[in-house]
């Protein structure tokens, strides 16, 4: 007796093979591997072909200025986490090494490749046993000359007991629940994303970080709702004028849930707070 594919089978396996000669695929190569860092420059691929991103690499940024830059970045937990603590993206003892390993990647990057890194800090306990934290993002210079940062983990417990493979991190897959914060030169694009003016003169100090005498780097505390900044000569009005009309009313207090929110610093919400308040003459 002579066996008979179904044709519909016939055809959903036909479309499978179709679908996966097709489909996107990945080309990498390796910058640096090891049980605590990874650093890899990824490229997309379809057919035969690599896919043109039009990202302005190789780039030359400072390690110094990204350490600066990645001080910089803050996050919101989730509320069913912590309350919604404010926390810094990057633990203090990766900044320095970060800062190596992407300005490294940036310098050897094509215009097709993006930046995929992914470290892991271990947190002794008892002075035997350790915890592992996973932080890990893309990132990559834009046509238009700023800095992307896709956060994917941010401290990530590790499991101890798990055999599965961590998938490497991609932009928009969301895999912990936190939020990026705004902040001067740092505009957040989505969730956990960050486009950044590297070249911003600020970035050439590093305000929330210093290094103490026996050269370990600590964090000044910045885990406040609002960061700690000068006040850039920006007093509030001598004579504050009460709004009498509704569109102010709304403009600040939508200001002011910006302000709570962590979505402006305190220099720009007091800044347009004066524009509001101050009378037009």
């Amino acid at each position: 007796m002579h066996s008979r594919l179904d044709p519909f089978a016939f055809l959903a396996i036909a479309l499978l093979a179709m679908s996966l000669g097709c489909g996107t695929t990945y080309t990498r190569r390796s910058l640096h591997e090891d049980d605590n860092l990874s650093v890899v420059l990824r490229a997309e691929q379809k057919g035969d072909a690599r896919v043109e991103r039009h990202f302005r690499h190789p780039a030359t940024i400072s390690n110094i200025r990204l350490a600066h830059i990645l001080s910089r970045i803050d996050v919101r937990t989730a509320v069913d986490d912590d309350g919604g603590q404010r926390k810094s993206a990057i633990e203090t003892s990766l900044l320095y090494p970060l800062g190596d390993v992407l300005s490294e990647a940036l310098a050897k990057a094509q215009s097709d490749e993006e930046v995929i890194v992914q470290i892991t800090r271990k947190e002794k306990r008892l002075g035997i046993f350790h915890q592992d934290y996973m932080t890990s993002f893309v990132a990559y210079v834009g046509g238009d000359d700023l800095l992307y940062i896709h956060l994917n983990r941010v401290e990530w417990v590790v499991p101890k007991s798990s055999n599965t493979r961590i998938k490497e991190p991609a932009i928009d897959r969301d895999v912990m629940g936190f939020k990026v914060i705004s902040a001067d030169a740092i505009e957040p694009i989505g969730q956990q994303a960050v486009a950044i003016e590297w070249r911003d003169p600020s970035f050439r100090k590093a305000p929330n970080i210093r290094v103490g005498p026996t050269g370990r780097v600590m964090r000044r505390t910045i885990l406040l709702d609002e960061p700690e900044e000068a006040p850039e000569d920006l007093p509030e009005p001598i004579e504050e004028r009460i709004p009498d009309d509704p569109e102010t009313l709304r403009a600040l207090a939508k200001l002011e849930e910006a302000r709570r929110a962590g979505e402006i610093t305190e220099t720009n919400y007091r800044r347009q707070r004066r524009t509001l308040l101050t009378p037009s003459r």
